[in-house]
């Protein structure tokens, strides 16, 4: 693999990959990219946040509503979960339950659970339950 990295004023800033297969690999490289220019509008209290998608953990549905995980805080987003898995589905992003959508990057492991669920254990110590329903798409993500 071959990486040329030129720095040019006043231009804007301009990813081009050039490859002949698109391997895991590259497509891990492509997802970030994707995801550090996706922000998802979010607000705490009155204040308005524009947070990075890249420092989600993860984003819940609860009673109709939306919320963002960051390794901190907690936001809400006036987004569906649905809006925000499709834009956010190839950038490392899968769905674990019908209300809850994980972060990847963020993931420390997986541990199996009864009745064919498992449990994921994120860096921030926070668990979350993947419906069985659900885990053939988290390995296919997971490449397992």
């Amino acid at each position: 693999m071959k990486l040329t990295l030129e720095q040019h004023s006043n231009v804007e800033t301009e990813i081009i990959i050039r490859y002949s297969v698109m391997d895991q690999r590259l497509q891990r490289v492509v997802e970030e990219i994707r995801m550090g220019e996706f922000t998802l509008p979010c607000k705490a209290g009155i204040a308005v946040f524009a947070v990075p998608a890249d420092t989600a953990y993860y984003m819940e549905s609860v009673d109709g509503k939306t919320f963002v995980y960051t390794e901190n805080n907690e936001y809400e987003s006036a987004l569906s979960l649905a809006s925000i898995e499709i834009r956010l589905e190839a950038a490392g992003f899968v769905r674990i339950s019908k209300s809850c959508i994980l972060n990847l990057h963020y993931l420390k492991c997986v541990t199996p659970l009864w009745n064919a669920r498992l449990e994921a254990s994120m860096k921030n110590g926070e668990r979350l339950i993947i419906t069985r329903h659900y885990v053939d798409a988290l390995k296919e993500k997971l490449g397992i």
